[in-house]
């Protein structure tokens, strides 16, 4: 890690909060699209999710149905609606679209009440965040706490940042742990966390042999939004059985248990898609060093071959 980090965090809170950050006004389309249906659908090339909880589709929807009660249906402007917050973006000077750091539920919002350009505050990566990207991290939080559009700051979105902090010290060949002068940093920066959950936190770490969760959370509604989308709006599995998204290790289980269920309710289909995810970093570690997925590829051929079906899986990215 950076060691000027603590002041280089500290300098780009203050331009945040002194709100002298350059405003410019972007399009929605990286971000963010409508499908046919009227879904919001999120792309995430060029977003920074640094909350445990992506996305949640239900809040979205609620908040579109209360801009559209109160300023009715035909918004042309993003300045039109005052509870618009500015999203924040970094800009990492390679000639892409600014990266959103802060403000993903407000452009999901934007969106679905049919606005095509958004406002943000453009972060430079190299001068603002020291091209330090455990300041992105802590700037994503400092972001989304409580606001207007915002979900919260749980503790979970703070160990996110905590362990991204403990990664790139260990990547860089550092002792793995927080300095006291950075403990004592962290704990006015959360006050919601103790120095007990700390060693707790890094008890779990990998540097300690714990257990974590992959970069990509997915939640209940980002698990119905896939779902969605691979049943309404691709063409490629019109003709299969879908079943909802499962976590690796039920593969064998209770995906079974659907796909069983799946054909006696359409005996006319004889393909079947399993949607997998990985729920823990050991399970993206057999799947990505381990025999996991041929272990899964093998045993829906026997499945296939038993049955007379077509048994196929797609694995859900895990960062």
């Amino acid at each position: 890690m950076k060691s000027n980090f603590i002041k280089t965090a500290n300098a780009l809170e203050k331009k945040i909060n002194d709100n002298i950050l350059p405003l410019e006004y972007i399009p929605v389309a990286p971000y963010v699209t409508i499908s046919p249906t009227g879904n919001v659908i999120y792309k995430d090339d060029f977003r920074n999710q640094t909350r445990y909880i992506s996305i949640s589709y239900q809040f979205i929807e609620k908040t579109v149905n209360k801009v559209y009660k109160k300023y009715g249906s035909d918004i042309k402007s993003v300045d039109d609606v005052e509870e618009f917050d500015d999203l924040y973006a970094i800009d990492y000077g390679d000639g892409n679209p600014p990266s959103l750091v802060g403000g993903n539920h407000t452009v999901g919002i934007q969106a679905g009440v049919g606005l095509d350009i958004t406002r943000a505050r453009i972060i430079d990566f190299q001068k603002d965040c020291n091209g330090d990207m455990n300041v992105v991290a802590h700037i994503g939080n400092v972001l989304n706490k409580q606001k207007v559009e915002s979900q919260g700051l749980s503790n979970e979105d703070i160990k996110i940042e905590y362990y991204k902090i403990l990664d790139s010290k260990s990547e860089a060949g550092e002792d793995p742990s927080l300095t006291d002068e950075e403990t004592e940093w962290f704990l006015e920066c959360y006050p919601q966390v103790s120095a007990r959950t700390l060693g707790q936190w890094k008890s779990h770490h990998k540097s300690s042999g714990g257990r974590r969760n992959p970069k990509k959370e997915w939640d209940r509604d980002s698990l119905n939004e896939t779902y969605r989308y691979t049943t309404t709006l691709t063409s490629k599995y019109k003709d299969y059985i879908v079943l909802k998204p499962r976590t690796l290790d039920a593969f064998d289980r209770t995906a079974l248990e659907q796909m069983v269920k799946g054909m006696v309710n359409d005996p006319n289909k004889t393909k079947v898609l399993v949607m997998l995810y990985c729920s823990t970093i050991t399970q993206v570690d057999l799947w990505l060093e381990g025999n996991a997925e041929q272990e899964v590829k093998d045993y829906y051929q026997k499945v296939s071959e038993r049955f007379g079906i077509t048994l196929e899986y797609e694995m859900l990215a895990w960062e």
